[in-house]
Parts: C-alpha cells; structure tokens; sequence
C-alpha cells in the first residue's frame, strides 16, 4: 500500500513511514468534529487499528483499547436517539463504538457470527424508524434498531452474503429504499413495508 496522502496547497502530499502516519494500508477515513469544533480525522488501518488525527496530535487505538480487531474496514459517525454523536467502527470480527477513550463491542453484537464490516450506515428502518445497517464480507446484512438486532442472510432471501456497500435512498416517488451490493449482485429491499422481498 501506499499510506495515507492529502491533497493540500495544489499538491499531493504523502505520509511517509517517519510521519505521524506512517501505516502504509489505509482501510477507512472519517472526518468528524471534536466538542470544540476542531477537526478530527480517524483513520482505518490494516492490522494497525484505529488512528485519530487531532490539532496535530495522533493517537493510535487497537486491542487493547477494545477494539475486537485491529483491521479497521469502516467508520461512521452514528447520531443517537438524543442527539449525540458516536463514532463507530468496524472490523474482521465485528462493530464497535468509541465512548470515554476506548472502544467497546455494541451490545448483542457477541451473539452473532459476523464477517467483516465492509461498511456502516444509518439509516429507515424497515416500516419506518431510524436504525443502523451493516454489510458485512460472508455474513450478509445486519440490523441495528435501538437494542434490537436483526440478521438478513440467504434463509432470509439475500442472494450473496459477500456484502460490501450498503445505502437507504428515495426514489422518484419517494419511496425508499435500502439498496445492497454484493460481490455477484446488486439487491434492494423497500422500506416502507416491513415485510418487503428482496428485489433484483
């Protein structure tokens, strides 16, 4: 891999193995905002965890701050029932929010077998309703509605579990929609009917 490079002043700008950046397989960035309203970048590394980039300062996060594996595939920025945000990871063997300087595996998550979380995003809910989908790499999909978590596999109609991109879009009707893509199929699933098929 080549690490982590930003486009700055006209030019590119490459973060060596001496910087403060120097992992060489970037999975993920997220740029979020700290409760001062400073920048904050994370970045997901292969092998490497987690780094947080803030006010020139880099802090790297990995098992023994919690996270269940240090291969980072996705960050979101997941906004609570009350407002708050978190910052959410995932990885080879499953999600994780960050809360009080460590990582800590979601609750209910230990319960399933996950593959790795290709990608985090908040969205409707099937029949209405605010939750968190996940793709996961030979799991399919999973549902995060408050505490309750769903799983969506083959049995449940889902073509190929190897997901990696997933999305909640309208349509032109303002019907919406939760589209997935796997490694074989492109799939969607309308969310303002609870009990909606999956649809090629």
């Amino acid at each position: 891999g080549g690490g982590l490079a930003r486009f700055f002043d006209g030019k590119w700008e490459r973060f060596g193995p001496d910087s403060s950046i120097p992992d060489r397989h970037i999975l993920s960035l997220l740029e979020t905002r700290s409760a001062t309203g400073h920048p904050v970048l994370w970045i997901g590394c292969r092998s490497g965890g987690i780094l947080r980039v803030e006010n020139g300062k880099t802090t790297r996060y990995t098992e023994a701050d919690g996270l269940p594996d240090t291969w980072t595939y996705s960050l979101a920025e997941i906004e609570g029932p009350n407002g708050t945000k978190e910052i959410w990871a995932g990885t080879r063997k499953g999600p994780a929010r960050f809360e009080d300087d460590r990582w800590r595996i979601l609750e209910g998550a230990e319960e399933y077998t996950w593959g790795t979380v290709m990608a985090i995003h908040q969205g409707q809910a099937p029949g209405g309703g605010r939750a968190v989908w996940f793709a996961t790499r030979g799991q399919g999909v999973f549902l995060l509605q408050g505490t309750r978590w769903t799983h969506y596999g083959e049995k449940e109609g889902l073509p190929d579990t190897r997901v990696m991109v997933i999305e909640t879009l309208l349509d032109g009707d303002r019907v919406p929609w939760l589209w997935v893509g796997s490694l074989h199929n492109l799939v969607r699933r309308r969310l303002d009917i609870k009990d909606a098929k999956w649809e090629p």
